[in-house]
C-alpha cells in the first residue's frame, strides 16, 4: 500500500502499541496505589497482563525505568520528566514505529483491552479518539494517539501546557460515547483509584 499506510482491517495490534501509564505520585492514596491487591496480584500486573493477552505489544510508562521490575514488559520514561501525562505519552510516540500508541492510566483496574481496540480502529482517520463517560466528561488516559500529534504534545509541553485537554482542543478529535460501544460499554471501565475509598469500592466490584 502506497507510503505503508495501514487500514483498519490490519486491526488494533498493526496500529498501535499499548502504553501503560504508570505516573504519578499516589499522594491521595498514601501508599503505591499501582502496587494495591487485587486478587492476590499488584494493580499494575494484573492490568499489564490483561493488555499483553490482547495487544502484540505493551509497554509501561513510568518516572524511572526500574520502578516495576516485576512487569516483563518493555519500560519508558520520560523525555520530560515532571510533566505529567502529556510526558508519558510524548515518550511513547516518540519511541513507538507504529502509527500511534492507545494510552490507558495503570489505575483504572477496570479498564477494557477490548474496548480499547475498538477505540483504536475508529480513530483511525483522526489524531486522537477519545472516550466519553456517562455524563459526557472525556477521558484522555483511555484513549488512542496517532504519531501524529506528537509534534503539538512536544510544543505544549515547552509552553508549559501540560494538560491533555490542549490536546484534544487542538487535533483532529473523534469523540466516543457509551452507546457507541453497545454490550462492550462497562459502567465501571472508566473508574480511577485514587483514594482508600476508591480502593474499597473497586474491591467491592471484583
Amino acid at each position: 500500500m502506497e507510503n505503508g499506510m495501514k487500514t483498519p482491517a490490519q486491526g488494533a495490534n498493526d496500529l498501535c502499541d499499548a502504553v501503560i501509564l504508570a505516573g504519578g505520585n499516589s499522594s491521595r492514596m498514601g501508599c503505591d496505589k499501582l502496587m494495591l491487591d487485587y486478587c492476590g496480584v499488584p494493580g499494575i500486573t494484573r492490568i499489564a497482563a490483561r493488555f499483553a493477552a490482547v495487544f502484540d505489544t505493551v509497554i509501561l510508562s513510568a518516572s524511572r525505568t526500574d520502578q516495576y521490575p516485576m512487569i516483563s514488559l518493555p519500560h519508558i520514561a520520560d523525555i520530560f520528566p515532571g510533566c505529567g501525562p502529556m510526558a508519558g505519552l510524548h515518550a511513547a510516540l516518540s519511541q513507538t514505529n507504529r502509527r500511534g500508541v492507545f494510552l490507558c492510566a495503570a489505575d483504572m483496574p477496570f479498564a477494557d483491552p477490548q474496548t480499547a481496540k475498538i477505540i483504536v480502529e475508529a480513530g483511525y482517520e483522526s489524531d486522537i479518539c477519545v472516550t466519553l463517560d456517562a455524563e459526557g466528561r472525556p477521558e484522555p488516559l483511555f484513549a488512542y494517539y496517532a504519531k501524529s500529534v506528537l509534534p503539538l504534545a512536544e510544543s505544549l509541553i515547552h509552553q508549559g501546557k501540560y494538560s491533555m485537554r490542549h490536546l484534544l482542543k487542538h487535533a483532529r478529535t473523534r469523540w466516543m460515547k457509551p452507546e457507541d460501544f453497545g454490550a462492550g460499554w462497562g459502567k465501571h471501565m472508566l473508574k480511577n483509584v485514587n483514594t482508600p475509598e476508591d480502593y474499597d469500592a473497586a474491591l467491592r466490584i471484583l
